[in-house]
């Protein structure tokens, strides 16, 4: 209980800091500011899931999910996933050297439609 008090303190002193201080800061410095918060609340996050008392969970889920993800080791959909990550570092290549400016981000949801579409005409 006492930490959910120092918690909502926190909160409060940090708002409060915010609302007076926070308008004479650059705009830069605040963007700079929220993303050093959302950087620290995201490793905070990581090393409590990775705590020693929820390595049960944690590896209990990779379990769970590589049991449902067998489906990828079929050769075929294997074969066809391969191709696609094939082509993406393909066009990781071409960006490297310049040759031609991909974005290819866009080109991710190829994989798991490879994946589908090789499991649907199997």
């Amino acid at each position: 209980m006492k930490g959910t008090f120092v918690n909502v303190a926190a909160v409060l002193l940090g708002g409060g800091l915010g609302l007076l201080v926070g308008h004479r800061l650059p705009e830069r410095l605040r963007g700079i500011i929220t993303d050093g918060l959302g950087l620290a609340t995201i490793l905070i996050g990581l090393r409590l899931a990775l705590k020693a008392d929820n390595m049960l969970i944690v590896q209990g889920g990779l379990t769970l999910l590589g049991g449902r993800l067998a489906f990828l080791l079929d050769e075929r959909i294997l074969n066809e996933v391969t191709g696609t990550g094939g082509a993406l570092i393909l066009g990781i290549g071409l960006l490297l050297l310049e040759i031609r400016r991909l974005r290819i981000a866009n080109f991710l949801p190829a994989l798991p439609i490879a994946a589908a579409l090789a499991t649907l005409f199997r």
